[in-house]
């Protein structure tokens, strides 16, 4: 009896006990998208946090930090435009 170890998309291990090599590993499509929106989901939780830290570094001045926020990112497509 042969056995072979599998890892799944989602990096569990999977142990089957009979190799078969027309058996193939399907991602589903709610699945890709996760995976595509993880980054991005997570770089919006961090611009969450770090706009709410700017916030209270100005005493609460939305329109400030508002300001600085879209200032840098401005500076930062543009330094990308040039690369």
């Amino acid at each position: 009896m042969t056995t072979a170890n599998i890892v799944t998309l989602s990096g569990a291990p999977m142990t089957i006990n009979r190799v078969r090599p027309n058996a193939r590993l399907a991602r589903c499509e709610d699945q890709s998208n996760a995976e595509l929106l993880a980054p991005l989901t997570d770089c919006l939780f961090q611009l969450g946090g770090n706009a709410m830290k700017l916030l209270c570094l100005l005493g609460g001045d939305k329109q400030e930090a508002l300001r600085l926020i879209e200032a840098e990112i401005e500076a930062r497509f543009e330094l990308e435009e040039t690369a």
